[in-house]
C-alpha cells in the first residue's frame, strides 16, 4: 500500500487529506475490505 497526496473527497472539498492505494494481487475489492477489516479488528484488540 502507499499514500498519494492531494487527493480529495467532493464532499470535503476544502480538506485534501489523499488517498491510500492498495495492490489487491487480484482480489475483488470486497474480499480485499474484509481482510482489511480482520486486520483492524486485531490491531484493536491488542490494545
Amino acid at each position: 500500500a502507499h499514500s498519494e497526496k492531494g487527493y480529495q473527497y467532493p464532499r470535503t472539498w476544502w480538506d485534501d487529506p489523499g488517498r491510500v492505494s492498495i495492490d489487491t494481487k487480484g482480489k475483488t475489492k470486497s474480499k480485499v475490505l474484509i481482510e482489511v477489516a480482520k486486520e483492524i479488528k486485531k490491531l484493536q484488540l491488542k490494545k
